[in-house]
């Protein structure tokens, strides 16, 4: 399993998580985590025309080929 950390501040988490409701694109875990499939992801951007992470994060702080993001 493939997975990128993210470091993100609190605000970022909750911004994420207004931004997302799909569970099966998102969910916390109990530490508080955020983690993302990208392959659930990818299928969401696609249905929505949107793209959430990518309007709140940096530009290239997503990398390619990873099966999750876990913004920590």
């Amino acid at each position: 399993m493939s997975m990128q950390e993210i470091a993100v501040t609190n605000n970022q988490k909750k911004k994420i998580l207004r931004a997302i409701r799909d569970q099966d694109v998102i969910f916390q875990d109990e530490n508080g985590d955020i983690i993302v499939s990208v392959s659930a992801y990818q299928a969401y951007k696609e249905a929505t025309e949107e793209q959430p992470l990518e309007d709140l994060l940096a530009d290239g702080e997503l990398a390619d080929g990873k099966e999750f993001f876990v913004f920590i």
